[in-house]
């Protein structure tokens, strides 16, 4: 089973990352882009019963900044 993570900012943090792509993108003459997000992915390859739990706890404790960032656990199909 695969479990994937996903992390980004939550509405309101400024996401320097994503600005430095927007105006990159404009610089390059890219304009039809209103905003940019940029979130990270991580995919857990499982084999446990309580396997979204762990990678909630996982997650919670060494991945997310919960002041910050917030995130989604779902379960990839590939």
């Amino acid at each position: 089973m695969k479990i994937a993570l996903r992390i980004e900012y939550k509405k309101g943090v400024e996401d320097p990352e994503a600005n430095t792509v927007e105006r990159n993108a404009l610089t390059l003459g890219f304009d039809m882009f209103r905003s940019i997000k940029i979130a990270k992915e991580y995919v857990f390859d499982v084999d446990s019963k309580n396997a979204r739990s762990e990678v909630e706890k996982f997650a919670r404790d060494l991945l997310v900044n919960p002041v910050i960032q917030e995130y989604s656990i779902y379960e990839r199909d590939d």
